[in-house]
């Protein structure tokens, strides 16, 4: 453990904390709270601590904040096993925890991990693990402690990446998350929430500093491997100017993801079944800016992917709906197809879906997130596996009592065992006499239609 602290004063713009090493006080934190509310009267919140100076800052910050309303906080801790010392960890940010009066839950990644792209794959069950636990204890508000440092490295990554002005924009201090947890209570939407974004990292520590608490050291923050880690380094402490530009940039995103959310509600209507239609006139009339943005979160959502089409691809078919769409298309793991002259039907290919094998669960409930777009609970279901209904079983069935088009029934989460298919609950067929189980599938996508509107963590100094 250690407890050193950085002290630089610098400038400060409109909506920043002011950088120094002075320790965020009350006041502060609690004016940084009202920016992501609301909150319930008595307000239970969740914080993901990892045990350094920043998650352990917003746990204390947090606890006070809704002590002081009458609520509670829980810690989330994550330990990933990646390192054989992670489960010993865990272990002493919990006890710092309970020292400090609150209470903590230790989440685990189990199972096999990837050989390469592994913080990449960390990160998804982290947030996976944290949604979980969330919707299993009913809690609907997790904090997480990205500063703004973390703000300015994922502006200048993403410009790396050439992400266009969305990416450039960075993060949200507001977004949702999928939770797929083991209770049956149903599909729950955590809100993830960042407050601490417009604070530099230097004040946190001075936080903990000034309440006498250590932290730990995450070894891999200073391994040169990492693209963050360099990405920090090279920032060498100017954080405001890309903090700030972020916030310009984000001002603009937002008006046009509010102005892309009122074109899907009025225009674009989505099925529990999983897929959508759209009014052609109204998709064909828009501006090319407005149907390329709308169509691009409709081929995420549908497509369940975390993130939309883009490029040539997107480009092509925003091209092809502008004169009427005539054929069949294909992008984004979607179908894309005319209905009629009015009606274009956008539903997930059923190509390249996984088959996932699934044993008999007679003791406790099985839940899957399948295919990024489903939640499954299964409880006495057969051996076998889940997978897509396909075009032979689907044109079998017909379209059920939902009249659910055949093109669409094609990637329907279907249950197969050694005697075929016996329970496809989107088109109300059971093979009666073989399941006497219970199955939920909810249309829960990894990527919602419309998600959390982007919050921006600063106000622009200047006019946009």
């Amino acid at each position: 453990m250690t407890a050193n602290a950085a002290a630089r004063p610098s400038k400060s713009g409109p909506g920043v904390t002011r950088p120094s090493n002075l320790p965020l006080s009350e006041a502060e934190f609690e004016r940084l709270m009202e920016r992501i509310g609301p909150f319930e009267a008595e307000p239970e919140i969740a914080v993901a601590v990892s045990g350094g100076a920043d998650s352990l800052a917003l746990a204390l910050l947090g606890a006070d904040w809704a002590r002081a309303r009458g609520g509670s906080v829980v810690g989330l801790i994550v330990d990933h096993g990646l390192r054989p010392e992670s489960q010993t960890e865990a272990r002493q940010v919990a006890d710092v925890l309970h020292q400090n009066g609150i209470g903590s839950r230790v989440v685990t990644w189990t199972g096999e991990k990837p050989r390469t792209g592994i913080q990449a794959a960390a990160r998804d069950a982290r947030y996976r693990l944290l949604a979980d636990a969330c919707h299993e204890d009913g809690i609907l508000h997790l904090l997480t402690g990205h500063h703004a440092g973390d703000q300015a490295e994922t502006m200048l990554l993403r410009a790396g990446m050439e992400s266009g002005f969305r990416g450039l924009a960075g993060m949200s201090l507001i977004q949702s998350v999928s939770g797929f947890g083991t209770s049956g209570v149903g599909p729950s939407w955590p809100r993830l929430l960042r407050p601490l974004l417009s604070v530099e990292p230097q004040r946190l520590r001075a936080t903990l500093q000034d309440r006498g608490q250590n932290w730990i050291e995450d070894p891999s923050n200073k391994d040169r491997r990492f693209a963050r880690v360099r990405m920090r380094e090279a920032l060498a402490g100017d954080i405001q100017t890309q903090v700030e530009t972020a916030g310009r940039i984000g001002a603009i995103r937002a008006k046009e993801e509010a102005t892309v959310a009122r074109f899907l509600a009025r225009y674009a209507q989505i099925y529990p079944a999983g897929y959508l239609v759209v009014e052609a006139a109204a998709f064909g009339d828009a501006p090319m800016e407005l149907r390329s943005a709308g169509l691009a979160r409709v081929l995420a959502c549908i497509g369940g992917r975390p993130y939309g089409a883009r490029g040539p691809g997107l480009a092509n078919l925003t091209a092809s709906m502008a004169g009427g769409l005539t054929r069949v298309h294909t992008l984004g793991g979607c179908l894309v197809a005319p209905i009629s002259e009015q009606q274009i039907l956008i539903c997930r290919e059923s190509r390249n879906i996984e088959r996932v094998p699934i044993g008999r669960s007679d003791d406790a409930a099985l839940v899957a997130d399948w295919d990024g777009r489903f939640r499954v609970r299964l409880f006495g279901a057969n051996s076998g596996t889940l997978g897509p209904l396909g075009a032979k079983d689907g044109r079998k069935l017909g379209p059920g009592r939902f009249a659910i088009p055949e093109v669409a029934r094609r990637s329907l989460p279907a249950l197969r065992d050694e005697n075929g298919l016996y329970a496809v609950p989107h088109l109300g067929y059971w093979r009666e006499k073989d399941f006497q189980g219970t199955v939920q599938m909810d249309f829960l996508p990894r990527y919602p239609l419309v998600p959390a509107y982007f919050a921006v963590a600063l106000a622009p100094s200047d006019p946009i």
